[in-house]
């Protein structure tokens, strides 16, 4: 499964997994998640929002969230670019991406649009 990250008229799109592993990657590195909002479309009756991240039911991400996220996946890109010591949570969730300048050169990628402001998760 894939998810869409959208802005106006910008989409990143990122396998499901992926996505859930970044996110665990930048608690790791300092990120705490604030909560999304509740979906843009009509949310089932009797359901309460539970502000998840990793679903694709258009939930949003405030500018505030999303550029603290932004932080926390740069401070994972300098630690891998630069071999710093690191924690033995944030090693774990190095490795559950699989760690490696290629994994770096992603994450930038997802710091990149993310730190930009808020979006939907599609």
């Amino acid at each position: 499964m894939r998810m869409d990250l959208v802005r106006e008229n910008e989409v990143y799109s990122i396998g499901a997994a992926y996505w859930a592993e970044s996110l665990d990657l930048a608690e790791a590195f300092g990120w705490r998640p604030a909560g999304t909002l509740h979906p843009l479309v009509q949310w089932s009756a009797g359901r309460e929002w539970d502000g998840n991240y990793w679903a694709n039911d258009w939930q949003r991400v405030t500018d505030e969230d999303a550029h603290q996220l932004g932080v926390a996946l740069y401070k994972a890109v300098a630690a891998i670019e630069t071999a710093v010591e690191m924690t033995v949570t944030q090693k774990g969730a190095l490795a559950r991406l699989g760690l490696g300048l290629s994994t770096a050169e992603s994450l930038k990628r997802i710091a990149d649009f993310v730190s930009r402001g808020g979006f939907g998760i599609g």
